[in-house]
C-alpha cells in the first residue's frame, strides 16, 4: 500500500474559511482535515464506508492466553483501555490521555504503566473497560501482548476505537505493512473499523478528540452525560485554517 501523504496528511483544501472567525461544523472540518481510513486492500476515506461496523470474535486463536470475559458496561471500571506498544507510542498515549481527560475530566484509562502489567492483569483490564482504544504505529501488530490484547476486546464485544500516528519521528505506520504483518485472525477488526489520525497540532488534535469521544461508550449519568452537549457545540478557528 502506497504510504503517501494524502493518506496520513492534511487533505486538499477544497472550502475556504473568509472570515476572520468561522464557526465550522465538527463533522465537516473532521472530514475536511483528518479523513479517517477504513482498510479494505486500500486506504479509504470514511466518507465512502461510513456505517455501524459490526462485531466478529477471531476466528483462530493460536497463541490466545487467558479468556475475556463479557463485563456489562454499566458495571466496568475504566472507561479507556489504552493499548499501545511502549518503545514508540508511550508519550504519544500519555499525551493523548491528557488530551481528552480535558474535555472529559472524568474519564478513567486502564495503562498499563499504572495498572496490573501482568498476562492476567491486562486479561482484567481490557474485560473491565469500556472502549478499547488502539493506538497505531510501527510493529503494533506484531507485539505479542498488542494481540493479546486486540483478542480479548474482539472476543468481549469491546467498543474499539483505533487511533493512528501521523509523525514519522514516532512510529508512524505504513498501514498495508501493518495489516500485512497482523495475524490472519485479526484483520477483520481493521476491515471494519475506520482509522482515527493523531495530530499534534493543537487544533487539529481538538479535531481528532472530539472524533474519538464520538466513537466511544460511556456511563451514561449527569456528569458524564455532557459530552453530547459538547460535541454538539461548533468548534471556533481563525482563518489561519484556509491555509492549511
Amino acid at each position: 500500500m502506497e504510504d503517501s501523504d494524502q493518506a496520513f496528511g492534511r487533505a486538499a483544501s477544497t472550502k475556504s474559511c473568509t472570515s476572520s472567525s468561522s464557526y465550522i461544523d465538527v463533522d465537516d472540518l473532521a472530514g475536511f482535515i483528518t479523513p479517517d481510513y477504513r482498510y479494505s486492500g486500500t486506504v479509504t476515506p470514511d466518507y465512502l464506508t461510513r456505517g455501524k461496523s459490526k462485531r466478529s470474535t477471531p476466528s483462530s486463536r493460536s497463541g490466545f492466553v487467558g479468556e475475556a470475559s463479557s463485563v456489562p458496561y454499566s458495571k466496568c471500571t475504566w472507561d479507556f483501555f489504552l493499548s499501545h506498544k511502549q518503545s514508540n507510542a508511550q508519550d504519544a498515549v500519555q499525551n493523548l490521555r491528557m488530551a481528552i481527560s480535558e474535555r472529559m475530566p472524568a474519564c478513567s484509562f486502564w495503562l498499563d504503566i499504572e495498572q496490573d502489567p501482568t498476562v492476567p492483569g491486562m486479561c482484567h483490564g481490557v474485560s473491565n473497560s469500556k472502549n478499547f482504544l488502539l493506538f497505531l504505529t510501527q510493529g503494533v501488530t506484531e507485539s505479542k501482548f498488542c494481540q493479546m490484547e486486540m483478542r480479548w476486546a474482539m472476543q468481549s464485544d469491546k467498543n474499539i476505537v483505533l487511533v493512528a500516528e501521523t509523525d514519522e519521528r514516532h512510529g508512524k505506520p505504513v498501514l498495508g505493512e501493518l495489516i500485512e504483518r497482523c495475524p490472519e485472525d485479526l484483520r477483520n477488526l481493521f476491515e471494519e473499523h475506520v482509522i482515527i489520525p493523531w495530530y499534534r497540532d493543537p487544533d487539529l488534535r481538538s479535531v481528532c478528540v472530539t472524533k474519538i469521544l464520538k466513537k466511544c461508550v460511556f456511563e451514561v449519568d449527569a456528569e458524564k452525560a455532557s459530552i453530547s452537549s459538547k460535541l454538539q457545540r461548533p468548534l471556533m478557528f481563525s482563518n489561519n485554517v484556509a491555509g492549511m
